[in-house]
């Protein structure tokens, strides 16, 4: 399950650009009676139409925005709680960042011109390729190709031989540190290769 809710995290930046697209559809496709209105309180009745005229669109996309990775977040506090973590050595993590750019070029800018107001073949054909990407997301365990979780204040890395990969709210300098001093620090299994690296406390080691 955890694998899927990352697997919908990492396709956020979708959900917001089909989100926008259909607001911008009412925005632009629509005329209204007082046509001297703001671009704000057009834009704003633009979201109401939306919401009375798709709604259950309307939800679909909000929920997929927010709840699979509110849902992530919490397994993160719960299982922190519960204090699963092991001691682990740090290691000569390396970057991720080519592999991320990668993934996000072949498989979510190209969603980007999916039609918005009917299931046209084209829609369905990228329906079905959304669902083989996530058959082999959650086969191939690629859960840590995963921008969203970068750009709310993540880090992503992996190990030397890239059979591990860790996801961390510490910088790849504070890693090189905890190495460099050979530290150990706090890990926390997420999947078979996806990892958590807990905050090092600089300042009480």
């Amino acid at each position: 399950m955890i694998k899927i809710i990352l697997f919908l995290i990492s396709y956020i930046p979708l959900y917001i650009g089909l989100l926008l697209k259909n607001i911008a559809f009412y925005y632009y496709n629509f005329h209204y009676k007082k046509s001297n209105i703001s671009n704000v309180q057009r834009l704003i009745k633009a979201i109401n139409l939306f919401w009375h005229k798709d709604t259950a669109i309307f939800l679909i996309n909000i929920c997929l925005i927010f709840v699979p990775l509110l849902l992530f977040l919490l397994f993160l506090l719960l299982k922190s709680k519960q204090q699963r973590y092991s001691w682990e050595l740090a290691q000569n993590y390396k970057k991720t960042g080519d592999n991320i750019i990668n993934y996000l070029i072949t498989y979510v800018i190209p969603f980007f011109s999916m039609p918005i107001r009917s299931l046209s073949l084209y829609s369905w054909g990228n329906l079905i390729l959304i669902g083989v990407i996530m058959i082999l997301f959650v086969k191939l365990d690629m859960v840590y190709l995963n921008p969203p979780l970068i750009l709310i204040g993540f880090y992503i890395f992996t190990d030397e031989d890239e059979e591990k990969y860790y996801l961390t709210r510490n910088t790849f300098s504070q890693l090189k540190v905890a190495k460099k001093a050979n530290d150990y620090i706090r890990v926390m299994r997420i999947t078979s290769n996806f990892y958590y690296i807990k905050k090092i406390d600089f300042g009480s080691a």
